[in-house]
């Protein structure tokens, strides 16, 4: 948008004897996206204008015709005729200037840094003038360096003229999109729609204008709302009936139909359909409800004559007879409290007192799935990615306590924890450890990626008010008498003083930098030194309910809420410095101080650090105990009777911000050390490396890499060989992350040899290659006959010093260290891995449908085994113990051809031991049997799987790449059966 107006403006100044041509770059459009296509359009800007140049341009279109422009050689022909262009655009004795201004250079996806060096070198010819612009790349920045020739300007530089012209392009647009409404609410409404969404770029906002201008105007919120209201209003009785009787429905269901909150809220007030609002409608769907049940309910309406079944086992007939009563079944109350009824259908002796009485409705709610649990605390992880939530309901007569842990990118329940209640928090930097109340005073930590209970675990502390400091460090918690600091990782109480008041604290929070501790009672706010625990400052308030200080370093604000107003304070001094009259059931402020969540009067409304409105939301949940804010604030939790709901703090709609995965696109390699300890995984932009024996975020590799091939990991993990299509092999520290050797070659496939002292190379020439670590440089070479290039294959190290290919369906075997060929086995097919036995008497080798197990000494093939599920890798051989180690499971060797009815030899199937994963069905295997369904975010591209030590027979664990881009562990108790628990 920018550059359309400095076009613009070149045009009305430039002299006769100039000329101007341009082109605006655009992703995804085939015909704007490519080097050819920039050349070809300002070309044709260039002949239209100087009509003589079109001579140039014939030359080469009578040597090829149309094809001149098309295909892979057309950047080389519009590069010739540019260059033969050039001299005739000057002419001579004349000061004339060729003007050429390229937009978005870095949408230019294909051939960019050939178009990019192009201009560099073409901007330096005698009168020529670029203008291009980009968003920040290395690659850009590198050939258009800022010289004496050359101007840079960055937008960054020049914030506030840029936020001024996008603004009154938004005001602009938005008076042309509201024009005739006489509406100036909707014109204000629109401006701040587009300002959302503009993120301070004209595109953004040229964006949000095309999804605006595709609908009419009648249509836009409220104006749509309002002509559609008052269309329903002039139909005949009988339709307006019907109408408002289905809007009335799917405004106040629960499920499964759903309304925008805005169009819920207009109907809500809307007395031109609704006279007596929504409650009578209410009113109807429970009456209904009620009639319904009593009408279809009756006892055992499954028919399973055994009242000693578990919900879970009980198989639902077809077709369910709670089909059409399971809404009734498990919404009718929420209607009944919505309703505000007091008729006499409700009192004693009347209708719903005789259905109670009579009807087996409670004994419907396990089978149609209702859930009674009731929320209770909540708490974000420190990187937002999850969400855990203390629950609590009643199981036949008996208190239930749990609490639920759930990934934040799917929304699906990870964990349930069924000895924990009340309580839950994520210490501040360790998001994978989540503390929960254990027991009567006792507070113990899950870990989120092993999946079990940590070590850690604290004793005689109540958590009716705690904190943690924000190093993660210690814990505060206070009692009716007492504040104590927790030094929670191992367990001890390093410091306890009194505070002096009759009534436990309902909060307690650190400042920023830890330094001090506030904690809020019923009548006043105290400040205490966290290092000594010496009072440092009262404040008198009515009510606290909540403290909490203010992002800053410095902490010398602190903010209170009670059931009356908000207040900051000053909390050296004690001085009142903003208060609010904003009247809060419910209070939360996010981790950085950023955001404030405010819950009052059916609404929750969001602000920002200086208490300027942002955003607010119309909340159905039923008497809101209590809020929570994401760490980055985000996201608002909000805790009522009707459960836990989440909205978005800044969208305009109340969809749940995602959090990004551990890869933005498809995980297509896991590999695993040896010894378990190091995990690696490939997208095609990105290398994570994963230490599998501490709960730790992964580190990846820091320089920029794409078309990755392999990776390949030494026995002992400490080192990382990477092959990529477009650069050249590296080996990186795993612990660092860091580059320690670039190998000068292209390959497809590495293997590391046993000691990891050496690195076999196989490149698409035949060629492999050895690179020794401690050299650096290669030291052995091995040629093969080859035709042509090769793009698969695979390569293994034995423990004797042998070495293994797979090329061209033929397999080769050599002894390194005396560059001797010893074994070639003619195949039908090239291996996609192979893999020496622990003895090296043996090879296996895998296929795309099968694995063949060779003698390398002798040459032959002793045995081929149907592979039964898909399966991309081999990990390890024990021939002594007849096994293989797949990358789906450990495969039993010991089975022997069958013969069909017809005397056929048939291969037989592989039979996997313990633990595996079936890729293609989406289940965990246990003895190829299915145990473990894995939802649709949790269907893993590639997977590792992992023996607890060289001698096991059982895979204690399984790493998934999963499509969600997440990659996951499940870790299994050796040596037990699944479902049994040790």
């Amino acid at each position: 948008m920018l550059l359309c107006g400095i076009v613009d403006e070149l045009r009305r100044s430039l002299r006769q004897e100039d000329r101007l041509s341009f082109f605006f770059c655009e992703a995804g459009n085939k015909n704007a996206e490519s080097a050819a296509a920039v050349l070809r359009s300002i070309i044709y800007l260039l002949v239209s204008q100087q009509k003589t140049l079109i001579s140039k341009v014939l030359q080469e279109y009578k040597k090829a015709g149309p094809k001149l422009f098309e295909g892979l050689g057309a950047w080389y022909a519009l590069r010739g005729i540019f260059l033969s262009v050039l001299p005739e655009l000057r002419r001579e004795h004349t000061e004339d200037v060729t003007y050429f201004v390229i937009d978005a250079l870095d949408e230019c996806g294909e051939d960019l840094e050939r178009l990019v060096s192009f201009i560099s070198e073409a901007s330096g010819l005698p009168g020529v003038k670029w203008l291009v612009t980009s968003s920040r790349r290395a690659d850009v920045a590198k050939h258009l360096e800022v010289g004496e020739a050359r101007l840079h300007q960055d937008l960054d530089d020049c914030t506030g003229e840029l936020t001024q012209a996008i603004n009154k392009y938004i005001d602009w647009h938005a008076s042309k999109l509201a024009h005739g409404t006489k509406d100036d609410d909707l014109r204000e409404q629109i401006c701040r729609s587009l300002r959302e969404k503009a993120r301070a770029t004209f595109r953004d906002v040229t964006l949000a204008l095309a999804e605006l201008k595709a609908v009419p105007t009648f249509r836009l919120l409220r104006s749509l709302y309002r002509q559609a209201s008052d269309r329903i209003q002039h139909l005949d009785q009988e339709t307006r009936h019907l109408c408002c009787r289905v809007l009335a429905t799917v405004a106040i269901a629960h499920r499964p139909l759903s309304l925008n909150q805005s169009v819920k809220e207009f109907l809500s007030n809307d007395r031109g359909l609704f006279p007596n609002g929504l409650e009578s409608e209410h009113r109807r769907v429970f009456m209904r409800s009620l009639a319904l049940m009593e009408e279809s309910l009756h006892r055992d309406m499954y028919s399973l004559y055994d009242f000693g079944l578990l919900a879970v086992d009980i198989e639902v007939p077809e077709p369910n007879p709670l089909g059409m009563v399971g809404y009734a079944c498990e919404y009718w109350i929420e209607h009944l409290v919505a309703s505000n009824y007091c008729g006499r259908d409700i009192r004693d002796g009347g209708a719903l007192s005789a259905f109670l009485e009579m009807n087996p409705w409670t004994q419907t709610l396990a089978l149609s799935g209702a859930d009674l649990e009731v929320v209770g605390l909540v708490a974000f992880s420190a990187d937002g990615a999850w969400l855990a939530a203390a629950l609590k309901g009643d199981c036949n007569g008996k208190t239930v306590q749990k609490v639920r842990v759930w990934d934040m990118l799917t929304g699906n329940n990870v964990w349930t924890l069924e000895n924990a209640s009340s309580w839950v928090a994520f210490p501040p930097n360790h998001h994978l450890l989540l503390g929960t109340t254990t027991g009567p005073g006792e507070v113990g930590f899950w870990d989120l990626a092993k999946g079990a209970w940590n070590h850690y675990i604290i004793n005689g502390l109540t958590t009716d008010a705690t904190a943690f400091s924000p190093d993660g460090v210690w814990m505060a918690s206070a009692d009716r008498d007492c504040i104590f600091i927790w030094d929670w990782a191992r367990g001890n109480c390093t410091l306890w003083f009194r505070h002096r008041w009759t009534s436990c604290p309902s909060s307690v929070a650190y400042s920023a930098n830890g330094t001090r501790l506030a904690s809020a009672h019923r009548k006043e706010l105290r400040v205490w030194d966290a290092q000594t625990g010496s009072l440092l400052r009262c404040i008198d308030i009515a009510d606290a309910t909540l403290v909490a200080f203010s992002p800053d370093a410095a902490g010398d604000r602190l903010i209170s809420a009670s059931n009356e107003s908000l207040a900051m304070w000053n909390a050296e001094t004690g001085e009142l410095v903003l208060k609010s009259t904003l009247s809060s059931r419910a209070v939360a402020i996010s981790v950085d101080g950023s955001r404030l969540a405010v819950a009052h009067d059916g609404e929750i409304t969001a602000m920002d650090s200086t208490w300027t409105h942002i955003r607010t939301i119309h909340d159905d949940n039923q008497h809101v105990r209590s809020l929570v804010l994401s760490p980055n604030g985000n996201q608002i939790a909000s805790i009522g009777t009707s459960g836990l709901r989440l909205y978005a703090a800044t969208s305009t709609d109340s969809k749940v911000l995602n959090v990004a995965g551990d890869h933005a696109d498809k995980i297509s390699l896991i590999r695993v050390s040896v010894d378990g300890n190091t995990a690696v995984s490939v997208s095609p932009g990105m290398i994570r490396i994963w230490d599998l024996t501490r709960s730790r975020r992964p580190r990846h590799i820091q320089e920029a890499h794409s078309g990755i091939l392999d990776v390949a990991l030494p026995p002992d993990g400490a080192r990382l060989v990477s092959i990529s299509s477009c650069q050249d092999a590296a080996i990186w520290d795993t612990e660092t992350g860091t580059r320690l050797q670039t190998i000068p070659d292209y390959g497809f496939v590495a293997s590391f040899s046993p000691n990891g002292a050496d690195v076999a190379l196989l490149t698409s020439t035949g060629k492999l290659k050895i690179w020794s670590l401690a050299h650096k440089k290669y030291t052995r070479v091995f040629e093969q006959p080859t035709l042509g290039k090769f793009g698969s294959g695979s390569v293994a190290f034995a423990p004797d010093g042998r070495i293994a290919t797979s090329l061209g369906h033929v397999i080769r075997v050599w002894k390194m260290f005396h560059r001797l060929h010893t074994q070639t086995m003619v195949d039908d097919a090239t291996a996609k891995a192979l893999v020496f036995s622990s003895n090296g008497r043996q090879l296996a080798a895998l296929y795309a449908d099968k694995i063949k197990i060779w003698d390398p000494e002798r040459g032959c093939c002793l045995q081929t085994l149907d592979v039964g599920r898909y399966c991309t890798n081999l990990a390890a051989f024990d021939a002594a113990r007849s096994w293989l180690l797949t990358d789906v499971g450990l495969v039993l060797l010991d089975e022997a051809p069958a013969e069909d009815g017809n005397g056929r030899r048939e291969l037989p199937r592989l039979r996997y031991q313990g633990y595996g994963v079936d890729v293609e069905s989406g289940w965990v295997t246990w003895d190829s049997e299915k145990v473990l369904w894995l939802p649709l975010a949790y269907r893993p591209d590639s997977t590792a799987v992992i023996l607890p030590t060289p001698e096991a027979l059982t895979p204690s664990a399984i790493v998934l790449g999963c499509r969600s881009g997440r990659v996951v562990v499940l870790r299994f108790p050796t040596g037990l059966l699944p479902g049994l628990s040790g």
